[in-house]
C-alpha cells in the first residue's frame, strides 16, 4: 500500500496543497514542477513574507561577497602595478 506524501506547512503544520503544476524541458529531460501552498491564506502570506526576507538576506550576502572579491582583486592589481613601477625605478633600462 502506498501512503500519500504529506508536505506540512513550515509555520502551522497543516498539510500543504498543490497550487500549480507545470512541466519544463531541461536538455533531454522533462521535469514536472509543483508549487505547494498552505491552505490557510493568512498563514501563506506570512510564509511568503518570511521566504522573501530570507531571499533578500542571502542576496545581500552574495552582493557583499562579490564586492569583497572585486576589492581584493583591485588591491592585488594595484600592488602588482606599484611593484612594477618600483622595480622600474630601481633598475632603469
Amino acid at each position: 500500500m502506498i501512503t500519500p506524501v504529506v508536505n506540512p506547512c513550515p509555520r502551522c503544520g497543516k498539510a500543504r496543497i498543490d497550487a500549480k503544476t507545470w512541466t519544463e524541458k531541461v536538455g533531454k529531460s522533462t521535469l514536472t514542477m509543483t508549487q505547494t501552498i498552505c491552505p490557510d491564506p493568512a498563514c501563506q502570506k506570512i510564509v511568503e513574507a518570511e521566504n522573501q526576507k530570507m531571499t533578500d538576506k542571502h542576496e545581500a550576502f552574495r552582493q557583499k561577497d562579490i564586492e569583497r572579491r572585486l576589492a581584493r582583486e583591485r588591491a592585488k592589481d594595484e600592488q602588482k602595478t606599484t611593484s612594477k613601477k618600483e622595480n622600474a625605478r630601481q633598475y632603469p633600462a
